[in-house]
């Protein structure tokens, strides 16, 4: 009835077929030794950094894209290229990103990945979503391991800055739809620093026929909330695909929401107040799973801050019990916030009880939600279905690197989950990767279980899988992609503890129907088709020589391929063998052989003296092999050195005084014979005598000498040969002078002024090389000085200066030793009470007009006869300023002016002055003022 199907199908079976009853209960087993995560991206090769600007992206997915039943892994690169690693089945991933045809991700920006069967053929495609303008990425899957890109053709045109994506059938249609979380419009600037406006989430609903119509507002699901995580989830167990969003700046922009299905209305109503799920966060990723055992889904939410835990309470609302549990993800080593990005809900220790892993990492903020670098990743161990452990550091999963998008899947298939992280980081300098941690529990029971829809999509996306076993129920959930920007593996993982067999297995498919599964061995993977058989699924991998057969698939295969053989169980159930035919390669062995000339060696089925390329072709056990010789001839080595000694010594043992030529016949590394010739060259010692002269004090090669002697060395040439120099070493005294002058004090010498006597000592180069002191005495005369006193009357003229204040009159003269003489005249002079009571005692002839004045002074005078006279200015030292009128004037009323201006014609600034007449007959003083 399944026959054709299973060329497509999931498979991993690698341990034995068990069937056991069993009664009573069970408890989970403690942690066992040797458990722990190690990352071992390297040396599974896997190679890959996300490389983001903004330090956002690092989306992951786990899926089987070739159907060979192992998980293969898909990661997204930003602005570098996104890489797609096919399973190799031994621990080790090969990078197929360009065979397979997945091209032009490097000239955009991707961010998130999900991967699902949309056109129900068994192949999975990829949906990548990407940033920066462009349109998301559909790579349809050809079967033949190939991708080609049909977004455009699809109907996937929209542009916006997608991140998360998930798959789900809303209308439940048998067909996978997609929906798409966008974020932030950069257009438009936020007015309130987080106030973003944000592109509206598009929901593209399947058509069927490889096409899809965006259909977001129509379903009532076009949220603008600036989602970076989104999921398809049936919260309510009401059979139908619900949309739960994690939305960033929920307090500035819209909170958290939770959309609730109202199949088969084709539309989805707002339930985000009534559920309780309005947190408005940061709000980065979302794990979904049933922590408490209670049936229904409990969902966490990473946050920029305190993660939030929304426990189902059953009755369409979710209560916060994130303190309660211990998984509030808020403290690093620092008081800054933790920032949590990709998240799930899975049982890492097989213990029954589902833990929680948290990919932590750095992400630049304002200071009041500032977080440190060091970010470590987290996992939460689960206690009891109250409470979690944090036990990262005890496992190995505390990395501090910048942590995103996580995705879980069991790569090795060996019964323990393992996990990838992605990492970001803006370029590739720091060294940075994308984690992949190998699980290495090995102590507890498990069970996986895949799925295979019929009426339901092919993949079961938001089928429900619960497993009883020892008085208990485990609830799964097939997921088309949660976390963050991220897509965990498709088939459903149940640790058991030390629970020996499973009671039961009841599937409710997304489109109603239910298949139940009786008494099924643990340690196994199962896989159930919709309203069919079940199946237990092994998986092998055969290898052939070329013209040899294998007996698989019911026939002998000549041909490589995936063939399937269905076996019937003693236990009533088929189990499925899948076969991955492949052909050895013929065993091509190169050898490098050299021999002497002269020999041989067999070679090419003949014995062969001649350099070349010989085949030889074995018969082995298994294939043929080829042995390739490559053959060197070597012929004899000839040799010609040089060498060099000193007279005297040993040269192989034998002293040679001469040039020689030496001939020696060796054997090369080869084997082969060589000839050496030696050309040899013997220096002669030699004997050295040299004069030469210092000065006294000096030293000679660090020793200081004061009188003539010889030394006698012995020192190496450049050749390294022995040599005898005698050095006559003479001392020479240095020569010394002196003398003596006079100066007047303050004079220069060597242009410093000196004012006492001194001694200059000078030191110059003498013609011998050395030093010669020369000896200067400076002798240095004082200046001569003298002083009088004098007494006048005020207005009296001395040495041609009229005084009308006492005051100290210099005179510089030259003594008889040619030095400057100083002489110093002190005059008192004698004043009237005033100069009105002397202007009384004088005719007064004389008047001066206006006064005070401003530009020019009238000066009337009157002269009672013929008369020489003089008409000056003078300041109040009796400095004169102007000479107004000089001659001789006739009897009677004369006018003259001034105009403020000295004899040269400068401006003189205002002040009191004094007008004075002087003529044989009259003697006149005028006090003016001049203001400006």
């Amino acid at each position: 009835m399944i026959t054709g199907h299973w060329s497509h199908m999931i498979i991993c079976h690698k341990l034995p077929y068990m069937v056991a009853f069993v009664s009573g209960a069970y408890l989970s087993s403690a942690i066992c030794m040797g458990q722990g995560y190690v990352e071992e991206s390297t040396s599974l090769g896997i190679e890959h950094l996300h490389i983001g600007p903004m330090l956002m992206g690092g989306g992951a997915a786990f899926l089987d894209f070739d159907a060979d039943g192992y998980e293969d892994l898909y990661l997204t690169g930003g602005t570098a290229a996104d890489k797609l690693y096919r399973n190799n089945g031994n621990s080790t991933f090969t990078d197929v990103t360009l065979s397979a045809g997945i091209i032009g991700t490097d000239s955009i920006n991707t961010m998130g990945v999900v991967a699902g069967d949309l056109d129900n053929d068994g192949f999975k495609e990829i949906f990548v979503t990407t940033w920066d303008g462009y349109a998301n990425i559909l790579f349809q899957n050809n079967g033949d391991g190939t991708f080609q890109d049909v977004s455009f053709s699809a109907g996937i045109i929209d542009s916006a800055l997608s991140v998360s994506a998930t798959l789900g059938d809303v209308n439940k249609d048998g067909f996978l739809d997609i929906y798409v979380g966008n974020y932030i419009d950069l257009s438009v600037v936020a007015p309130n620093g987080f106030d973003y406006t944000c592109y509206a989430n598009y929901l593209y609903i399947n058509n069927g026929n490889n096409t899809f119509t965006e259909s977001g507002l129509a379903y009532g699901v076009a949220d603008t909330g600036c989602a970076l995580a989104v999921a398809f989830t049936d919260f309510d167990d009401s059979g139908d695909m619900d949309v739960y969003l994690a939305n960033d700046f929920g307090k500035w922009v819209l909170p958290n929401a939770l959309y609730e299905n109202n199949y088969p209305t084709p539309n989805h109503s707002n339930i985000t107040i009534s559920a309780g799920v309005n947190d408005s966060i940061f709000g980065m990723g979302i794990a979904i799973g049933d922590y408490d055992e209670d049936g229904d889904f409990d969902y966490y939410i990473t946050n920029l801050g305190r993660n939030v835990l929304r426990q189902n309470q059953g009755n369409g609302t979710l209560d916060d019990y994130t303190d309660t549990a211990g998984v509030t993800n808020t403290y690093t080593d620092s008081t800054f916030m933790a920032v949590g990005w990709g998240t799930a809900f899975f049982d890492y220790d097989n213990d029954t009880y589902l833990d929680l892993i948290v990919s932590n990492g750095y992400i630049p903020a304002d200071s009041f939600i500032y977080n440190t670098p060091s970010n470590p990743n987290k996992l939460y161990r689960n206690t009891g279905g109250v409470a979690f452990q944090d036990v990262s550091d005890g496992t190995g999963f505390n990395d501090t690197t910048i942590g995103r998008g996580l995705a879980i899947g069991d790569y090795n298939y060996d019964g323990a989950i393992d996990v990838v992280v992605g990492v970001v980081y803006i370029d590739t300098t720091n060294g940075n990767r994308t984690l992949v941690y190998n699980n290495g529990e090995q102590g507890n029971n498990w069970l996986k279980i895949s799925l295979q829809g019929v009426i339901t999509n092919r993949d079961a996306f938001g089928s429900h899988v619960i497993v009883y076993a020892a008085g208990r129920q485990f609830i799964r959930e097939v997921d088309g992609g949660s976390s963050h920007l991220s897509h965990s593996s498709s088939t459903l993982h149940f640790g058991l503890g030390s629970i020996p067999m499973v009671d039961s297995i009841v599937v409710s498919w997304l489109n109603g129907g239910k298949d139940t599964l009786l008494n099924v061995a643990v340690n196994q993977q199962v896989h159930l088709v919709e309203d069919s058989l079940f199946f237990t699924l092994h998986y092998q991998k055969v290898q052939i020589c070329s013209g040899d057969s294998a007996f698989l698939g019911g026939a002998y295969q000549f041909n490589q391929g995936t063939y399937h053989d269905t076996l019937s169980s003693v236990y009533g159930h088929d189990s499925i063998v899948h076969s991955s035919l492949a052909f050895s390669a013929l065993v091509t062995d190169t050898v490098q052989i050299a021999i002497c000339d002269g020999d041989s060696v067999l070679a090419g089925g003949a014995f062969q003296v001649s350099s070349g390329i010989y085949t030889d072709t074995l018969t082995g056990v298994t294939c043929d092999s080829a042995i390739i010789t490559e053959l060197t001839v070597l012929n004899a080595v000839l040799n010609i050195i040089s060498d060099t000694i000193c007279a005297g010594e040993l040269f192989e043992g034998e002293p040679y005084t001469n040039d020689t030529i030496l001939t020696n016949v060796l054997t090369a590394s080869s084997g082969c014979d060589s000839v050496l010739t030696i050309n040899l060259s013997v220096w002669p010692v030699s004997d050295v005598v040299v004069d030469t002269t210092i000065c006294k004090g000096e030293l000679y090669f660090g020793t200081l000498y004061s009188s003539a002697t010889t030394i006698v060395d012995s020192l190496s040439t450049a050749m390294g040969c022995d040599s005898i120099v005698t050095t006559n070493l003479q001392v020479l005294n240095p020569d010394s002078s002196s003398s003596s002058f006079s100066i007047c004090e303050g004079d220069l010498v060597g242009g410093q002024p000196v004012s006492s006597d001194t001694s200059i000592v000078a030191v110059y180069n003498g013609v011998n090389g050395c030093d010669s002191v020369t000896i200067t005495t400076v002798t240095v005369f004082p200046p001569a000085a003298s002083t009088s006193n004098l007494t006048v009357d005020w207005g009296d003229t001395i040495i041609g200066i009229v005084v009308f204040e006492d005051t100290i009159l210099f005179d510089t003269l030259i003594s008889s030793n040619g030095c400057d003489s100083v002489s110093q005249l002190t005059v008192t002079v004698l004043l009237p009470d005033n100069i009105a009571d002397m202007s009384s005692q004088i005719s007064n002839p004389i008047n001066c007009y206006p006064n005070p004045f401003t530009s020019e002074l009238n000066i009337d005078l009157f002269m009672p006869l013929n008369d020489d006279v003089q008409v000056t200015i003078h300041d109040l030292t009796g400095t004169k300023v102007a000479v107004v009128y000089a001659g001789r004037l006739g009897s009677g009323k004369h006018a003259l002016k001034w105009s403020g201006t000295t004899e040269s014609g400068c401006a003189v600034s205002q002040g009191l002055y004094i007008c004075r007449l002087l003529s044989s007959g009259a003697f006149s003083l005028h006090q003016i003022i001049l203001m400006k």
